[in-house]
């Protein structure tokens, strides 16, 4: 199909907010769209050539090349997209939208972030011919982003601001009420070399033998110390259906553990009486 030598109009509205703590732009863009067959990106210039884009996905940080090619296509992601270069850098910030493209036009890397792709029919890339007609998305739809200017941070920093915009922290107030907490519960806390690994999860055991922690470390291999731990506390190393693998046993109420890059890490917390 030819494209369409008529225009139409697309009414778009733009909402940008700033901040005096952070270097962090969010952005809000509500889109009426009316026309068919026809992609919808918003682009974010660079300023230089990038070689490399580098993308986050489950548990891990996706290096890919930067296309030089004229055409489209769309790369996956999760929350964030970032480019480097020497001492700048940027990133780009979504909720809920997952696709990009990363490439180069006239000497300078651009960051594509795609909002629309409106089709009505699916072709034989798809794996079918038929029509679509939900497919050209009419009508109202809102989107959010966010531009982060970030220099040489590393990737771990990149993704914990990426994951604050994309899932913020949540607060309720309950009711008030009096009490304090059960005594003897240990403080517990991680001590990192590098970047600070991410929690994944703290619940309670399936068997109800302990406390499990998952961590991801979100950078280059490291050295975890787990600490405060007290006489009679067990950490037992388990994989993801926690099934135990090895026991670490803690001295001076401290376990050091090696997180690999880009790792993931699970531990029960237990006591030797099983409490």
């Amino acid at each position: 199909a030819k494209r369409s030598l008529s225009n139409k109009t697309l009414r778009v509205g733009l909402a940008v907010t700033i901040y005096s703590h952070s270097p962090r732009v969010d952005v809000k863009v509500a889109v009426d769209n009316d026309c068919e067959d026809h992609m919808l990106r918003v682009v974010f210039p660079f300023g230089v050539e990038a070689p490399h884009v580098h993308a986050y996905d489950h548990f891990n940080v996706i290096k890919r090349d930067v296309t030089t090619d004229a055409g489209w296509s769309d790369e996956p992601f999760r929350h964030s997209v970032y480019l480097r270069h020497g001492a700048r850098g940027l990133a780009l910030f979504s909720k809920g939208l997952p696709a990009y493209q990363a490439k180069t036009v006239g000497g300078q890397t651009e960051l594509q972030l795609t909002l629309l792709r409106c089709f009505g029919r699916l072709g034989p890339w798809a794996g079918a011919d038929h029509p679509v007609p939900g497919g050209q998305s009419k009508g109202n739809h809102d989107f959010a982003y966010s531009l982060y200017p970030f220099g040489t941070a590393a990737d771990g920093e990149i993704i914990r601001e990426a994951m604050n915009y994309a899932v913020p922290v949540l607060a309720e107030s309950g009711d008030m009420h009096g009490g304090q907490p059960p005594e003897g519960l240990p403080e517990i806390s991680l001590r990192a070399e590098g970047a600070p690994p991410f929690v994944s999860c703290v619940k309670l055991a399936e068997d109800g033998s302990g406390v499990l922690c998952r961590l991801w470390n979100p950078g280059m291999g490291q050295t975890v110390v787990i600490e405060g731990l007290d006489e009679g506390d067990t950490v037992t190393v388990t994989d993801l259906n926690e099934q135990p693998i090895f026991r670490l046993t803690p001295q001076d109420g401290a376990v050091p553990v090696n997180l690999p890059a880009y790792g993931l890490f699970t531990y029960k917390l237990g006591t030797d009486d099983g409490r």
